[in-house]
């Protein structure tokens, strides 16, 4: 028998998810600058990476970055504040795998809910979100650069955060520079 030397196919790779280091931001740019209109700077994710309430993780196959996660905590919620898989990568579970941990531990009692604000134009991410039982609760209109309106989506059977819990709408957003960044 003769064994298959074909590479094998990046659908056929493993897949494993480690925390983000600084080494790895070359790879998230790349991804970042592919998937966004105005990428966030090497400054805006060692901001996030420097927040002692933040999380980032990469998905990695074969020593490549392949998506990675922004997470962060704040009054009891947990914040997705980037979520990206490479294009060439989508549609095989990643971003899925990436926030499981997040809806189990929802579903654990351990936090309130999740949180993500999907521009009006992201369809693919607005129909992931809600495949994974976020729904739409909150439309911040004309928040974006460009005056695209932006859904905030949220994970829970609690009603999302009002503003005697620490978050007032637009002026407080909930992910920090995301309006400059993701158009």
């Amino acid at each position: 028998m003769v064994a298959d030397r074909r590479k094998r196919k990046p659908e056929q790779e493993a897949v494993s998810f480690r925390l983000m280091m600084r080494g790895d931001l070359p790879q998230v740019f790349t991804i970042e600058a592919e998937a966004f209109a105005q990428p966030w700077s090497e400054a805006d994710f060692c901001e996030v990476l420097d927040e002692p309430d933040s999380v980032a993780l990469v998905a990695e196959s074969s020593g490549r970055v392949v998506g990675y996660i922004l997470v962060g905590w704040k009054c009891g919620w947990v914040r997705v504040l980037s979520c990206v898989v490479d294009a060439r990568w989508r549609c095989r579970g990643i971003a899925t795998r990436m926030i499981a941990p997040l809806i189990h531990a929802h579903a654990a009692g351990q936090c309130k809910g999740i949180l993500v604000k999907v521009s009006e134009r992201n369809l693919g991410a607005q129909l992931f979100f809600r495949a994974n039982g976020f729904l739409a609760v909150r439309v911040l209109q004309g928040c974006l650069f460009d005056g695209q309106d932006v859904y905030v989506m949220v994970h829970s059977t609690l009603p999302p955060p009002e503003e005697s819990e620490a978050y007032t709408w637009p002026q407080d957003e909930l992910v920090p520079l995301w309006e400059d960044k993701h158009a």
